[in-house]
């Protein structure tokens, strides 16, 4: 999804085929990979055929999650909601063209919602097909992010001896300030003065913009230091908002302006490239030069961090090559005994031992 964030954190890696039906996304996809692939839709069933003779080492899919929000607790999804195509779509997939490893990223309310009911189809086709798996719900902040990005990731192979690790331990999230700050000199200033910033014609000053003074009022948020502004919040809910020293919040795909609103009243309009820094992107990936298109496929993409953490541990090419990136035999030791846990068996503590 995106612009193939995902392959930005697997250096080396080949994309052999990008199913993705909006243009704009692919266009943006091919600028940055070197590709040429054209638009196509996972419906159609010569993906799934491209897929199963490509053979790929990982299939990767981030289906749409809107539909899975916490507001949705019916018991199933409305009859003929395309979510659920594209639902059926990734499980004739796994069925058919049965790729050695599977990644499959959400929102972490996919396992509950709709009373896990698709969650269960998924991980059942899954087992049925002679894959392992687990789900880990993980936030990116929390592998050192400077951005936060709460998801559920499915990680699946049906490679024998292939080891799915559990995520590592946390660490302190990281600082979006001091991650982008040497970009404010080519930030746009959009006013003078931000407790006035409001819509064209209107009198009186944005919502979001009320929110945030009354919570600085308040003491909720601090006024002598940099404010990330993302959303225009409501009345009696704060924008999306954080001080320096912490991770930003999620880096949402919408076409909403973020801003950077300065202790001496100067608002600065957030630009792509300040957006690919906090998703861990490196200055020299390609992404639209239209902070709305940037905005739109990096708010879609994986971050960097949950990438090598999470999906380059999965597809290394044998347990021994995990055994070297990983730091020795005593960590490959605690990672298989808790893969073998997942599975059922009782090999954890020789597993320890190793």
């Amino acid at each position: 999804s995106g612009t193939g964030t995902l392959e930005a954190g697997l250096p080396g890696a080949k994309p052999v085929r990008a199913v993705e039906i909006n243009e704009a996304k692919l266009k943006a996809y091919n600028k940055a990979h070197g590709t040429n692939f054209s638009p196509s839709s996972v419906l159609d069933d010569q993906a799934i055929k491209d897929l199963k003779k490509a053979d790929p080492d990982l299939f990767h899919a981030s289906p749409e999650c809107k539909i899975f929000s916490r507001a949705r607790t019916a018991k199933a999804l409305p009859r003929g909601c395309v979510d659920l195509d594209f639902l059926n779509a990734i499980i004739k997939a796994i069925k058919v063209a049965r790729p050695k490893n599977v990644t499959i990223e959400n929102v972490p309310d996919y396992e509950t919602a709709f009373g896990g009911k698709y969650f269960k189809e998924l991980t059942e086709a899954l087992h049925d097909s002679g894959y392992r798996w687990r789900a880990d719900t993980v936030n990116a902040k929390d592998l050192g992010a400077a951005a936060s990005r709460d998801r559920l990731y499915i990680r699946a192979t049906r490679i024998k001896g292939n080891v799915i690790p559990p995520p590592p331990p946390k660490v302190p999230e990281g600082d979006w300030w001091e991650t982008i700050k040497d970009l404010m000199p080519k930030a746009k200033k959009e006013t003078d003065d931000w407790h006035t910033l409001k819509k064209k014609g209107a009198k009186e000053p944005l919502v979001g913009i009320q929110a945030v003074k009354r919570a600085i009022k308040e003491g909720r948020v601090r006024g002598d230091q940099p404010i990330w502004y993302a959303g225009d919040g409501s009345s009696t809910r704060l924008p999306q908002v954080a001080n320096p020293g912490r991770a930003a919040p999620s880096l949402m795909a919408a076409p909403q302006k973020a801003r950077i609103l300065m202790p001496d009243g100067k608002s600065f309009e957030v630009t792509g490239k300040m957006l690919a820094r906090l998703q861990g992107l490196p200055d020299s990936f390609k992404i639209p030069s239209n902070y709305y298109k940037a905005k739109a496929v990096i708010g879609n993409g994986m971050h960097v961090l949950a990438t090598d953490a999470l999906i380059r541990p999965l597809i290394a090419q044998t347990p021994l090559e995990l055994l070297a990136s990983k730091g020795g035999t005593a960590r490959l030791a605690v990672e298989l005994g808790e893969a073998l846990k997942v599975d059922h068996l009782d090999f954890v503590e020789g597993a320890k031992n190793f």
